[in-house]
C-alpha cells in the first residue's frame, strides 16, 4: 500500500506561505525595513550572511511543524531546529525528519535581489517524500511529493526531456561563499570549460533551491 504524504505536504506549503509573509515584509518597494533594519550577521567568513529574519524565520517553521508532528527531527540551517548548522556534523536521521532552509539566497535577501525562497524537505526511512520551494516575492510555489509528480502554482510542470548537450541547456550553478584561492580558481576554470564547451546560456542566482526548481520550470 503506498504511503499517502498528503498532510506533510499541506503543512509544509501552510509553513512556506506564513513564512513567506515574514520575507517578504522587509522587501517590498513601500515597506520601511532597510538593509540595516534585516540585522545582517556572518557565518563562517563575511560573505557567508545570516539575518534575525533567517531565524525569525525558520523560528516559526520549527513550531508549525513540531506542533503538528511533535515526534519527527527537524534539521534546520540556523540555530532553531533539533540539528542546526544544516546537521553537517551528525548523522543523517533515517527516521521522519524535515530538512529546513528559513531563506535559501540570504546574500540576495539582504541586497533585495527577488531570488530567495523558503525550502522545506521532508524524508522519511531516509528518502525525501516532500519537497517545498516558495518564492515569497514572485509568489511562486513550487510542490512536490513522492509519486504525484510537480507543481507550480498548482499547474504541473516537468522538465525538458529535449536537452541532448549544453549547447541546448542554460545552465544554473552558485559560486558558493568560499573566496580561497583554490576554489575561486577551480570554479572560474569549471564555468570556462563550460563556456569552452558552447553552453548556451550561465545564469547564478543566488538560490540552489531556486535553481533546482527552474530545472522543472
Amino acid at each position: 500500500m503506498t504511503t499517502s504524504y498528503q498532510p506533510q505536504l499541506e503543512l509544509a506549503k501552510a509553513a512556506a506561505l506564513e513564512a513567506g509573509k515574514i520575507i517578504s515584509s522587509y522587501c517590498k518597494v513601500d515597506s520601511t525595513a532597510d538593509r540595516s533594519s534585516k540585522l545582517v550577521d556572518v557565518k563562517a567568513n563575511p560573505v557567508d550572511l545570516v539575518t534575525e529574519v533567517d531565524k525569525r524565520v525558520e523560528v516559526l517553521i520549527t513550531k508549525l511543524i513540531k506542533e503538528a508532528f511533535p515526534d519527527d527531527v527537524i534539521i534546520g540551517e540556523e540555530d532553531q531546529a533539533d540539528s542546526p548548522n544544516g546537521g553537517q556534523d551528525d548523522p543523517f536521521p533515517t527516521g521522519r525528519c524535515w530538512c529546513v532552509d528559513p531563506i535559501d539566497g540570504t546574500t540576495n535577501f539582504v541586497h533585495n535581489y527577488p531570488f530567495v525562497a523558503v525550502s522545506i524537505g521532508y524524508m522519511d526511512g531516509g528518502v525525501p517524500r516532500v519537497g517545498v520551494i516558495y518564492n515569497p516575492i514572485t509568489e511562486s510555489m513550487y510542490e512536490a511529493s513522492e509519486g504525484k509528480g510537480a507543481f507550480l502554482n498548482g499547474k504541473k510542470i516537468s522538465i525538458d526531456s529535449d536537452a541532448s548537450s549544453v549547447k541546448d541547456c542554460l545552465l544554473v550553478n552558485n559560486i558558493g561563499h568560499y573566496r580561497h584561492e583554490d576554489f575561486v580558481d577551480e570554479s572560474a576554470e569549471r564555468v570556462k570549460k563550460w563556456l569552452k564547451a558552447g553552453l548556451r546560456g550561465y545564469r547564478a542566482s543566488g538560490s540552489a533551491a531556486q535553481n533546482l526548481a527552474h530545472v522543472a520550470t
